[in-house]
């Protein structure tokens, strides 16, 4: 038995994912923002287009936390933050560092959608929600889009 750390291990997840695993969909969290994200070996090579998926071997959906606040300060802050993240890395289709909520994950044979919902409110008990984004990913894809 081997057992493999770091980058070796990412390497072989890769390889696995990309040579024999299909329509792979990573749920993640405990990182206290939202995010979707394209999963691709190197997300600034040829091999990888934003707009069209091309390289993306797997999605990635990350759901944030529900009342702890977010990992920057004030929503300005985060805002500038979040537009700075997308325009360096893109491979992230969507991504929320200001909201606390949820991810609603809708699974069939043809998709898999995504909804992160968001409260209005951690300062105080509330019922108060709205849908923040919406991707979905179609089958054999690996490629995220808005729904």
């Amino acid at each position: 038995m081997a057992v493999l750390a770091g980058d070796a291990m990412t390497a072989l997840a890769f390889e696995l994912i990309a040579e024999r695993i299909d329509d792979t969909v990573i749920l993640t969290g405990d990182i206290h923002s939202a995010w979707a994200v394209d999963v691709t070996v190197d997300p600034f090579a040829d091999t990888y287009e934003r707009t069209t998926g091309k390289g993306s071997v797997a999605v990635e959906l990350v759901t944030t936390s529900i009342t702890s606040p977010g990992p920057f300060g004030d929503a300005a802050d985060a805002l500038e933050r979040e537009k700075l993240t997308l325009s360096r890395l893109p491979h992230i289709q969507w991504l929320d560092f200001r909201g606390r909520g949820y991810l609603l994950l809708d699974l069939d044979a043809e998709r898999a959608r995504g909804e992160w919902w968001v409260v209005d409110t951690i300062a105080e008990r509330s019922t108060g929600e709205h849908l923040s984004a919406a991707l979905v990913t179609e089958r054999g894809r690996n490629h995220l889009v808005r729904a």
